[in-house]
């Protein structure tokens, strides 16, 4: 199964649409993704998107926080959200929480 947002048709090669799409399914080892293109663009895409403290590596990995995101999007698997320490049900009022002075 080939995943992909329409919006990412335009940043996104059909190779690295093809390679996105094992690593969501799993198929792939994705310990490589923080060093790839993929990553670097896919970042860009959703940097409006990612909290503050998970891009800054603070809070958690950009880069399982992508994955993750696309995890959700795609509704493939089950999202952990334990990377960012919050659970996945109350993730957006956490982040408003702490981005307003909460701690």
């Amino acid at each position: 199964m080939l995943f992909f947002l329409e919006e990412l048709q335009d940043i996104l090669t059909p190779e690295e649409t093809v390679y996105t799409s094992l690593l969501l399914s799993g198929k792939i080892d994705g310990s490589d993704f923080l060093n790839t293109d993929i990553y670097l663009k896919l970042f860009d895409y959703f940097s409006s998107e990612i909290p503050y403290g998970v891009a800054k590596c603070r809070t958690g990995e950009p880069d399982l926080w992508i994955i993750n995101n696309l995890k959700k999007i795609y509704g493939v698997g089950h999202i952990d959200f334990s990377i960012c320490g919050v659970e996945d049900e109350y993730y957006e009022e956490v982040e408003l929480y702490k981005t307003y002075g909460g701690s």
